[in-house]
């Protein structure tokens, strides 16, 4: 779960730095990348790959567009139910 919201912290670093443009929003990336990719790689040693690959990415879908939602205040139903439906899934995948 920690790699999945440091996944949401890089993404969000990384438009923020404007295509690297902005030191301080850069070395954020940086580091919430490697922290993101840290703590998955310890997740793999406990959890199959699967597993892990599927709650990081489904974490890192729904922070960022709930992010870019609450940013833009533009809320958009079906984005905001397919959302919840994904983390469902989520929580399926780890229940199983």
């Amino acid at each position: 779960m920690i790699a999945g919201f440091s996944e949401i912290a890089f993404a969000i670093f990384l438009k923020l730095s404007e295509q690297f443009t902005k030191t301080t929003y850069t070395v954020l990336f940086i580091v919430f990348a490697i922290a993101s990719f840290f703590f998955m790689s310890k997740a793999m040693r406990d959890l199959p790959i699967s597993i892990v690959y599927a709650v990081w990415t489904g974490i890192g879908i729904s922070g960022t567009t709930l992010f870019e939602i609450i940013m833009s205040g533009e809320v958009n139903p079906i984005r905001v139910s397919l959302i919840v439906i994904l983390m469902f899934c989520i929580l399926g995948l780890k229940v199983t």
